[in-house]
């Protein structure tokens, strides 16, 4: 997580998380649509996760961007990436969501970010323990 000082603005804190994110590897419109389907020219597979908020989609410079990470998961860990981010609202706040995956947990002896764990299986059942204590954390007043 991004620490902040207390004479941060909200403004700076943002400009700050989102300089991180962006410090990762990211695709465009085209290569994230033929990561999801090579023979969808149309972008309709890929819109359809983002939609749904399987799949993180961010918007700089003008254009659409994707984290990289999210199209190089196959299988059981593709599936917990997509849960985590529906459960985390990544259509209704993708720069946040990105910033959770990416940022180190505070919540981890190891410090580990979540996007790197979500690769290791036997890492997949702490990934989702960690989204559901943020969403938890998110809903107390």
């Amino acid at each position: 997580m991004i620490e902040p000082d207390s004479s941060s603005s909200p403004e700076s804190i943002v400009a700050m998380a989102k300089s991180i994110i962006l410090e990762h590897e990211m695709l465009d419109a085209t290569e994230a649509s033929s990561k999801c389907d090579p023979f969808d020219h149309t972008h309709r597979a890929l819109q359809a996760k983002v939609a749904s908020s399987q799949l993180i989609q961010l918007t700089h410079a003008g254009k659409f961007i994707y984290p990289a990470f999210q199209f190089l998961l196959s299988g059981e860990g593709a599936a917990v990436l997509g849960k985590v981010n529906v459960a985390l609202d990544a259509k209704g706040d993708p720069w946040a969501v990105a910033s959770w995956w990416y940022s180190p947990s505070r919540w981890l002896e190891d410090l580990e970010k979540p996007y790197k764990m979500v690769s290791d299986p036997a890492r997949l059942h702490e990934v989702i323990a960690l989204a559901a204590g943020e969403v938890e954390d998110d809903s107390r007043p």
